[in-house]
């Protein structure tokens, strides 16, 4: 909403309530994003295998690659190489905006997505801890609608999706490709409040957006670089 051209008119007086509610958008995106997918994935018109429904909402990336390949995007997951693995690019998201919304809460939730994540590789009980997941997510937005983003919000999660990159959460294209529109988003909230200044973030900037602009020539390495060097401009430009 806030990098493409609006279908509707923004009042200037009311600049910053207006890129407030940009933050809140998109977080309250991420959430319903995540539980959207977990509603399908406990959809019986989808699920009609039980735990093996529509491949769409896997990560096709986990098995369709270039044989000479050795990627493995499960790695992250302590998982194998050709093992189904949910497309959980939203919810990577939801962690993030639920450490400035609630807290206390957020360990509980990324545990409950790990034990999610579990499930599925193990074949266990996963359309059960789907439901859970989801009503832990749903519970989180009603915070969402009511938070009122600072600048250390903004500043912790853009940050912190940079240093999950570097930590290795980003092999897989899907992760990445959303981690790249969730930093730009940040980033462009960021900069329209003043504070960070777009040109000094611009080249690192590009760089991300080519690290993910074709999926099957994704290199996890070319994403990493491309995220030391937006955050040691961050750190030059004083955004941390």
């Amino acid at each position: 909403m806030q990098i493409q051209p609006p279908h509707f008119r923004v009042n200037p007086q009311a600049d910053g309530k207006q890129l407030s509610q940009g933050v809140r958008n998109w977080a309250v995106g991420q959430a319903v994003a995540a539980s959207s997918l977990l509603d399908m994935l406990n959809d019986p018109q989808r699920g009609r295998d039980g735990l093996f429904p529509e491949l769409v909402l896997f990560d096709c990336h986990n098995c369709h690659h270039k044989m000479g390949d050795n990627r493995n995007s499960s790695a992250r997951l302590s998982a194998g190489p050709g093992l189904v693995r949910l497309n959980d690019a939203n919810l990577l998201m939801v962690r993030h905006i639920a450490r400035r919304v609630d807290p206390q809460g957020a360990p509980q939730l990324s545990a409950q997505i790990a034990r999610l994540h579990r499930a599925i590789a193990s074949g266990s009980d996963g359309l059960e801890q789907a439901r859970e997941t989801r009503t832990m997510i749903m519970a989180l937005v009603p915070r969402i609608r009511v938070h009122r983003f600072s600048r250390d919000d903004l500043q912790a999660m853009l940050m912190g999706l940079i240093d999950d990159g570097l930590a290795g959460q980003y092999t897989d294209y899907q992760g990445a490709e959303q981690a790249v529109m969730g930093v730009q988003s940040v980033a462009d909230f960021m900069a329209r409040r003043g504070l960070l200044k777009a040109k000094g973030v611009r080249a690192s900037m590009d760089a991300l957006l080519a690290a993910v602009a074709e999926d099957e020539k994704y290199q996890p390495q070319a994403m990493a670089q491309a995220l030391r060097d937006l955050k040691a401009r961050l750190e030059a430009e004083g955004g941390r």
